[in-house]
């Protein structure tokens, strides 16, 4: 019965955490946050899944891979998307942040960020998420094995993002790095 209540309390939590987080952008000043904010929505959709997968697991469901579902929609699904989308709106900001206060503004985030790789990642990792969640529901090991190259090819897209904001933090003319302009 515990576990139950305890799977309500995170239910009416997660509600109430959606019911605040839409009040935040209906009144935030950004409106559009890209792709970093279609990571954080589809980690609260798995978030909420993953609920539903924890009642089925404390209900015993007869389905073998009920707490491998579980499992990959509360970390895969939610805290991977979640810290992905996070890290996604924070690096931009911290570099920009990290330039020496001197006669040059400091670069926006948004002049650092790039959208190509950052929507590669997404495709990659949501193809993923699907892909994984298929060889639970099917039961093949194959299919889990298939997504490591989606896994190689997500970490990539994502290393391509860091390394364009690290690429663009050192272009001359920014204050405060090891290649300023002549002269500034």
């Amino acid at each position: 019965m515990l576990p139950i209540a305890a799977i309500g309390t995170g239910t009416g939590a997660v509600a109430l955490h959606w019911r605040l987080m839409s009040v935040a952008l209906k009144t935030g000043m950004r409106r559009e946050l890209g792709w970093s904010l279609a990571l954080v929505r589809m980690a609260w959709l798995m978030l909420s899944a993953s609920l539903v997968a924890a009642l089925g697991v404390v209900l015993d469901v007869p389905f073998d891979g009920m707490a491998e579902l579980f499992g990959l929609l509360l970390i895969g699904g939610w805290l991977l998307s979640f810290v992905f989308g996070i890290v996604q709106r924070i690096v931009p900001f911290l570099a920009s942040m990290h330039t020496v206060p001197g006669g040059h503004k400091p670069p926006t985030p948004s002049s650092l960020t790039a959208e190509r790789p950052l929507s590669i990642h997404f495709g990659c990792h949501l193809a993923a998420l699907a892909l994984l969640a298929a060889a639970v529901l099917a039961n093949g090991p194959w299919i889990a094995s298939a997504v490591a190259v989606l896994g190689i090819a997500d970490a990539l897209a994502f290393g391509a993002f860091l390394a364009v904001v690290a690429k663009r933090m050192s272009l001359p003319g920014v204050k405060g790095n090891r290649h300023e302009a002549p002269g500034s």
